[in-house]
């Protein structure tokens, strides 16, 4: 019988009927999966660390939460030339000097000619989530921190919990 429901997936048989093929079909698609999945070779304390493992991963992200964007460049002034810019004191000696009154916005330009604002790309280390849900969790060296220690502690736990019936011959 075997051989004819393999024989049947290759070539139709008009012996076995079609519903009876895709119950058969399905029924060891299942087994396939359940023996392919990595999952279901876990004990049951292996399974917890794994789902523990997964949830927390989930929860560090939720916390760092990425979805406000990220504060990834900061602004600064710049000297635009290789001279000191002048202070305030220099453009009213200058004022004096010259003998004639600056206004207010001639002088704010005077002082503000010799800067340039600019923006500067932080390193990613400096790289910060904008609306983190925890304060701790908005830098991303903090989160992949958070992270790697998350898989090594779901990943020790799959490995001291091995049961030796799963390995090869008892051996770890």
């Amino acid at each position: 019988m075997s051989k004819q429901i393999t024989d049947s997936f290759i070539r139709p048989a008009k012996q076995i009927p079609n519903d009876v093929l895709i119950t058969l079909s399905v029924k060891k698609l299942k087994e396939e999966l359940k023996t392919m999945s990595f999952i279901s070779q876990f004990n049951k304390i292996q399974k917890i660390g794994f789902f523990l493992t997964i949830s927390s991963i989930l929860s560090i992200i939720l916390l760092h939460f990425p979805f406000g964007g990220y504060a990834d460049n900061t602004y600064y002034e710049e000297n635009k030339f290789r001279y000191k810019c002048p202070r305030i004191e220099d453009v009213e000696n200058e004022q004096k000097l010259s003998g004639k009154k600056f206004t207010n916005e001639e002088m704010l330009k005077k002082l503000e000619y010799c800067y340039e604002g600019r923006y500067k790309t932080l390193p990613f280390s400096k790289w910060r989530s904008n609306e983190p849900i925890f304060e701790w969790f908005g830098s991303t060296i903090h989160t992949l921190s958070a992270l790697i220690f998350a898989l090594f502690i779901g990943s020790l736990s799959i490995v001291v919990f091995k049961d030796k019936a799963n390995t090869n011959n008892g051996n770890l």
